[in-house]
């Protein structure tokens, strides 16, 4: 998902060409084929942006072929970015997934932070080759001038809460302890490429490594 344009006009003229960017009608032909995309920084307004764009293939205009329904396509390309938003996008897709619908991932690019986590909503799991990933500990950012002890004291605390969430479900689904996860996460960003992510705990952070798109 990415900044789009208010214009649902094909490009009218040479210099629109030229400075060719997606549009809204090409973004519509691929909700049209339940392809949604995520990209870019997670924060608030994509996670709207996306919980309207599912709640119309789940509830108004779900993909078919033959009477059937087909399942939805996301394609996550992102580096993370706001926890409240990521979780609020895992949520959705968990959501959609529990009222029936087959939700796919498919990882390409970058899936760092925060998309480390919402890639392991998805009822399959993909990545491109050359996908590298990222999980490590949450950050905060800190603007009180004064804070007491006590104050701080609860900060902390509510960050380790919001981190071992976020550790819980990466755990959960690629089958490694959680402990083990945090240990492996502290003080220092994890790397791996999709075979790596391939293989982390019994499940790994993805199912499969793919080379061309299944839809």
């Amino acid at each position: 998902m990415k900044a789009r344009p208010n214009s649902t006009s094909k490009p009218a003229n040479l210099k629109q060409v030229l400075n060719w960017t997606p549009t809204d009608w090409q973004y519509q032909k691929f909700l049209d084929r339940g392809i949604v995309f995520i990209q870019g920084v997670t924060d608030g307004a994509m996670s709207s942006e996306f919980s309207y764009e599912m709640m119309h293939l789940t509830k108004i205009e779900p993909p078919m072929e033959g009477g059937t329904k087909k399942p939805i396509w996301i394609i996550l390309d992102s580096c993370g970015g706001s926890v409240v938003a990521g979780l609020a996008i895992y949520d959705t897709i968990k959501a959609t997934v529990a009222s029936g619908a087959e939700v796919n991932i498919i990882g390409k690019g970058i899936v760092a932070s925060m998309a480390s986590v919402i890639i392991q909503a998805g009822s399959k799991r993909l990545a491109l080759p050359h996908t590298q990933f990222l999980v490590h500990e949450i950050s905060q950012s800190i603007f009180e001038e004064e804070e007491k002890v006590s104050e701080g004291e609860e900060r902390i605390q509510e960050v380790k809460r919001i981190n071992r969430i976020i550790m819980n479900i990466i755990a959960e689904r690629a089958g490694i302890d959680v402990d083990e996860l945090i240990k492996l996460s502290k003080k220092k960003d994890c790397w791996f490429d999709a075979l790596g992510a391939r293989k982390l705990g019994t499940n790994g952070l993805i199912d499969e490594i793919i080379t061309t798109f299944p839809f």
